[in-house]
């Protein structure tokens, strides 16, 4: 079953296995799985589903990624999400190559922040890995900088892993301090953070992913958007969404 690559089984009775829920912190086994449909159902109140359900809260992926990723395994045997092992390789190579790194210092980017997030290099473009508020690794952004982009050609700016590009916020951590940057795109909140600044982006661009909004509440908010036309107008987005639900806005 797909589960067996998350979770622990206790006991099986006939076509049910049970398992410590891994949404919440329990001892006793309050998590069951049918074996002949797939479905789950945490009895303590997680929910329950079936697999692209579980897919979903474990990874904290919307249901089309979910999806996809129940068809990926059903496909290959394992998750479509990047690996430890993957991050780290790009992040070593971009480590060892020192002109790589004078680049990215001209953006403002220390290599203390480098390392905190993981970033690394893969061919021409950098990489950026994306954790879920679940903690896992859900995607990478392959942003080109503008010293690679060529006159006459349209390669877009920043990319996701095929199949895996969700709007979130990024990093999640940010949520963890009262004062909080929102910028527009990876780049800009890599340079607020190299630069001691509490930043927030989304991975979707110029969307903003309202799904996540709340993650403001009662949070100081200064908006450093971008200044062109879209900016201006999420800017203006952004007053609208959270006048009602920071402590300040700025």
């Amino acid at each position: 079953m797909l589960y067996d690559q998350f979770l622990n089984y206790e006991r099986q009775t006939d076509s049910q296995v049970y398992a410590c829920c891994p949404f919440h912190m329990e001892k006793t086994p309050s998590f069951t799985i049918n074996t002949e449909t797939g479905e789950w159902y945490c009895h303590a109140g997680c929910g329950g589903g079936a697999e692209k359900e579980f897919i979903a809260k474990y990874f904290d992926v919307n249901t089309k990624i979910a999806k996809y990723a129940v068809s990926y395994w059903e496909s290959k045997g394992y998750m479509p999400f990047p690996s430890e092992a993957q991050i780290d390789k790009w992040h070593e190579a971009l480590m060892s190559q020192p002109k790589e790194l004078e680049a990215l210092h001209q953006f403002g980017w220390t290599d203390e922040i480098i390392k905190k997030l993981c970033i690394g290099i893969d061919d021409l473009r950098i990489t950026i890995p994306i954790k879920s508020r679940t903690g896992y690794w859900t995607n990478v952004r392959k942003y080109l900088p503008s010293y690679r982009r060529k006159a006459g050609q349209h390669n877009a700016k920043c990319t996701n892993i095929a199949n895996l590009g969700q709007k979130r916020y990024y990093p999640y951590e940010a949520f963890d301090e009262q004062e909080i940057y929102v910028v527009e795109g990876e780049k800009d909140c890599i340079t607020g953070k190299s630069q001691g600044l509490n930043t927030v982006t989304s991975t979707g661009g110029s969307a903003i992913p309202t799904e996540e909004i709340m993650l403001f509440k009662d949070k100081d908010v200064v908006l450093v958007l971008d200044s062109d036309s879209v900016g201006s107008r999420n800017t203006q987005n952004y007053i609208a969404l959270l006048r009602n639900i920071v402590s300040s806005l700025k």
